[in-house]
C-alpha cells in the first residue's frame, strides 16, 4: 500500500497468487495479492497484475494514485474515487492490456458527483473523469448552520464522492461530528470540574452535620469519590477528598480539597460516511472554601458563600476516518481552570420535636466563575493525515453566570443521625466569550456555553458511631441539558469524620 509520495522500481512488477509451495509444485493455502496506490506515483517498466489479484487506484488528499509504465491486467483493477477531486485523473501512463470488464469504479457516483472511465466502451485509456454538481452542493450548503458548514469545509469536497452521499447522510454525519467535538473539547473538561465542585458542595454530609449538631466546634473528614458519566460520552471518575470544618457560634467555615482521575470515551454515533471517536484522560484537582452563617433570632435565614479553584489537565485523543480512507489519530493536551465565587441564600422551616425533626429550606443561588482553557493544537500520530482536519483552539477566557432555584430537606434523629435530600434547577445566563475550534484550513466552529440548563439531585447522610466519630455518604445526580447533546453524571462518596 502506497499513500502519497513516489516509488521507482527497476524492471517489472508481477502481482501473482502466493502461498505455501508443496513438493509436487502446487500451492497450499493460496493467497491473492493486491497493490494499492493512494495518491502516490509508482514507476516501473511494466506491471503484470495476474488473474486472481487486485490493483487499486485511490485518492489521498484529493490526488489519485498513478502508475507510470505498461499495465498488463488479467486480474481486477479497482478505481476507488472516495475523496477524489473533480477533474480528469490520469492513472496509467503507458500501454494498457485489459478487458474493460475487469475494471470497476468504486464510489464517485452520488447525489452530488458522477464518475466515468476515459476511453471507449471496449478500451480504457488510463484516465477517469470526476464531475461535481456544484449547484446541488451549494443548495445543500444553504440549509446548514455555520458549524456544519465549517466542518464540511474541513472535510473537503471529497465527502461528496463517497458512496451513499446525500443531503440526509452528509447532514447527519456532520451534525454527529459537531456534537462529538463539543463533548470532547468543551463539555467534558467542564464536566470534570463540575464533578469536583459537586463533591465539595454545600450538601456535604459533614457540613450538614456540623451545622445541625452543636456537639463540637471543629470537625474533619476524609473520603473516597466515585462518579460515572452517560449521554454524549461515557466514563468513570475516581478519587479522594478531605475537609476541615470550624464552627464559631452561628458561623461555620469549611475548607475541602479533592483529587479525581477521569477516563472518558465518546458514545456510539450512527455515522454513515465517516467514523470518528475520542478518548479523554484527565487529572482533576479542586479546593473549595465555604462560609455558612445564619441570621434572624430563630437562625432560619441561611447564607453560604463559596470560593473555589478547580483544574482539569486533559490528554485527549481522537480518531477520524472517511469510508475507504486510512484512519487518522490526532492528540492534544490542554488544561481547563476555573475560579468560582457562588452565593446561596435560603430560609429553613423547622418541624418536629426534640428527638425527631424535619426541616425544609427553599433557596436561591448565584453561580459565577472565571474559566480559562489553555490554547492547544492537535498533533498527528503517523503520516497518513488529512491535515485540514487538524484542530487548534485559541486561549479561552470566559466569565460564566447562572442562577439556581432549589429545595433542601433535612431529617434528624437525635443529634447524631442526619439525612439530607436536595433538588435544584440551574439556568445558564451568561458567557462572556464563545469557545472556538479552528481547523487547519481556517474553518471555525463555535459554542456558546458548556450547557444550557441543569437539573440536580443529591442525597447525603451522617451517622454517629461514637460520640466524636461519624461516618457519612454523599450521593448526587445531575443532568446537563445542552444545545448539542446531553450529559448525565452521577456519583457517591463515603466519608469518615472526627468531631473535636
Amino acid at each position: 500500500m502506497l499513500y502519497g509520495g513516489s516509488m521507482n522500481v527497476s524492471g517489472s512488477i508481477i502481482s501473482a497468487v502466493g502461498g505455501d509451495l508443496v513438493a509436487n509444485g502446487d500451492l497450499l493455502n493460496p493467497k491473492s495479492s493486491f497493490i494499492g496506490i493512494y495518491g502516490a506515483t509508482l514507476t516501473a517498466t511494466s506491471l503484470d497484475n495476474q488473474a486472481g489479484n487486485t490493483l487499486i487506484f485511490g485518492a489521498n488528499n484529493g490526488i489519485m494514485g498513478q502508475f507510470n509504465g505498461n499495465l498488463n491486467n488479467g486480474g481486477t483493477v479497482i478505481i476507488d474515487l472516495a475523496g477524489a477531486k473533480a477533474g480528469t485523473h490520469t492513472l496509467v501512463n503507458g500501454a494498457i492490456t485489459s478487458s474493460i470488464a475487469n475494471i470497476s469504479l468504486h464510489n464517485g457516483n452520488t447525489d452530488f458527483a458522477s464518475a466515468s472511465l476515459g476511453g471507449t466502451s471496449s478500451q480504457w485509456n488510463g484516465t477517469v473523469i470526476m464531475n461535481m454538481d456544484y449547484d446541488a452542493i451549494n443548495n445543500f450548503k444553504a440549509t446548514l448552520d455555520s458549524n456544519q458548514k465549517a466542518i464540511l469545509g474541513a472535510l473537503g469536497e471529497g465527502i461528496y464522492t463517497l458512496s451513499g452521499a446525500s443531503s440526509k447522510t452528509i447532514a447527519s454525519d456532520v451534525n454527529h461530528l459537531n456534537n462529538a467535538l463539543f463533548s470532547q473539547f468543551f463539555a467534558m473538561p467542564f464536566t470534570a470540574l463540575d464533578i469536583l465542585k459537586n463533591n465539595l458542595g454545600t450538601h456535604s454530609s459533614s457540613l450538614s452535620l456540623i451545622t445541625q449538631d452543636s456537639s463540637g466546634s471543629f470537625s474533619t473528614d476524609v473520603g473516597v469519590i466515585a462518579n460515572g458519566i452517560l449521554g454524549g460520552a461515557s466514563g468513570k471518575f475516581g478519587g479522594i477528598k478531605a475537609g476541615v470544618y470550624y464552627r464559631l457560634g452561628n458561623t461555620v467555615l469549611s475548607v475541602q480539597s479533592a483529587y479525581v482521575y477521569g477516563s472518558m470515551q465518546s458514545m456510539q454515533r450512527n455515522y454513515t460516511l465517516l467514523q470518528s471517536s475520542f478518548h479523554n484522560q484527565s487529572h482533576n484537582f479542586g479546593l473549595n472554601t465555604n462560609l455558612h452563617t445564619t441570621f434572624l433570632p430563630n437562625t432560619a435565614l441561611e447564607l453560604d458563600i463559596m470560593l473555589g479553584y478547580f483544574a482539569s489537565l486533559t490528554d485527549s485523543k481522537r480518531e477520524m476516518q472517511t469510508n475507504g480512507s486510512a484512519n487518522q489519530t490526532l492528540k492534544a493536551n490542554y488544561g481547563f481552570h476555573q475560579l468560582s465565587l457562588d452565593a446561596q441564600l435560603g430560609y429553613r422551616f423547622l418541624l418536629g420535636g426534640e428527638r425527631l425533626s424535619f426541616s425544609l429550606k427553599p433557596y436561591g443561588k448565584i453561580i459565577q466563575s472565571y474559566n480559562r482553557l489553555s490554547d492547544f493544537r492537535e498533533s498527528a500520530l503517523g503520516e497518513l493525515v488529512n491535515f485540514s482536519q487538524i484542530l487548534h483552539s485559541p486561549q479561552y477566557n470566559a466569565y460564566y453566570l447562572s442562577m439556581v432555584a432549589g429545595l433542601e430537606g433535612v431529617y434528624s434523629i437525635d443529634s447524631g443521625k442526619h439525612l439530607l435530600l436536595g433538588f435544584g434547577y440551574e439556568q445558564f445566563m451568561l458567557s462572556s466569550q464563545k469557545f472556538n475550534l479552528v481547523f487547519q484550513n481556517g474553518e471555525r466552529i463555535s459554542f456558546n456555553s458548556p450547557y444550557n440548563s441543569r437539573i440536580g439531585l443529591n442525597l447525603s447522610g451522617s451517622f454517629a458511631i461514637r460520640s466524636n466519630m461519624r461516618i457519612g455518604f454523599d450521593g448526587h445526580f445531575k443532568a446537563a441539558i445542552n444545545h448539542a447533546e446531553n450529559l448525565y453524571y452521577y456519583g457517591a462518596n463515603a466519608l469518615f469524620g472526627y468531631v473535636f
